[in-house]
């Protein structure tokens, strides 16, 4: 289970470590719960572990950017899924999948006994600073320009009271912005690639 302690409204790290406990007494399985400390320590973990080669499974207990961070860190690893237990803010990815996102025990059922599917990923690659990689994974949707600047300007903690609401402010803030511009270039499974300039 990797868990992030600041997502959601409410502490629900208790749920978790119960229903954790629970599939070791009852499957003898050798289970962790571990806290995410900061932005993309999900997908360091991740990573780390399906290194090993073991079979795991994960599960990616916050909101969507935990999931984010999750699936970025097993993306290309044979040997890894990932169930989603929803405690964060929108959850969008796990409303999608029709996981339930009020009933945190409800998520943590469906989580544990339901089957596997393929879901797709999309990759988005960002070439503003070429010697960096700017690779990254997406489940729902990439956004870069007004959705991203509002996204990054949502203050945590208004989130954490007010929820869903904070993105409001966030989008307050960037309505005037300068638009950003730019040259989007599409490439299929196949190779093929389609290029749109300068926009906006």
């Amino acid at each position: 289970f990797i868990i992030n302690p600041t997502a959601g409204k409410s502490d629900s790290r208790q749920r978790i470590y119960d229903m954790a406990d629970a599939l070791r007494t009852r499957h003898d399985l050798d289970v962790q719960c571990v806290l995410t400390k900061r932005q993309g320590h999900a997908t360091e973990l991740a990573k780390k572990l399906c290194q090993t080669g073991e079979e795991l499974r994960f599960y990616a207990c916050g909101g969507d950017g935990t999931v984010n961070e999750v699936a970025n860190g097993i993306i290309g690893y044979d040997n890894a899924a990932m169930s989603v237990i929803p405690i964060g803010t929108g959850n969008l990815f796990a409303r999608n999948m029709g996981v339930p996102v009020d009933d945190i025990d409800a998520a943590l059922t469906v989580a544990t006994s339901h089957g596997s599917r393929l879901v797709d990923m999309g990759r988005l690659t960002l070439l503003d600073h070429p010697e960096d990689d700017h690779g990254h994974a997406f489940l729902i949707i990439a956004g870069i320009g007004f959705d991203a600047a509002m996204i990054d300007d949502t203050n945590p903690e208004l989130k954490a009271n007010i929820s869903w609401l904070a993105y409001f402010v966030g989008g307050v803030k960037n309505l005037f912005a300068p638009k950003f511009r730019g040259t989007l270039t599409v490439t299929s499974a196949d190779g093929s690639t389609h290029t749109i300039k300068n926009l906006d």
